[in-house]
């Protein structure tokens, strides 16, 4: 699979990733903390919250690299 291939390269980084069919939020960002065959773990922490989304790989389209 190649999104998976690319996000093993982006591992600790901070990414956005665009998810297929979702109708509110269609994009995640955060720090790629775990990737698997099957789900990506990513983190997002702000001053007053942290998020934690467990996304299915098959379901990315697009990956982004934040850049600082």
């Amino acid at each position: 699979m190649v999104i998976k291939s690319i996000l093993e390269n982006l591992k600790t980084k901070k990414i956005s990733v665009y998810v297929r069919d979702l109708s509110e939020r269609s994009w995640f960002s955060g720090i790629l903390e775990t990737l698997t065959n099957e789900v990506v773990t990513l983190r997002e922490k702000t001053e007053y919250t942290e998020c934690i989304y467990h996304i299915p790989t098959s379901e990315i389209v697009v990956v982004s690299e934040s850049l600082k």
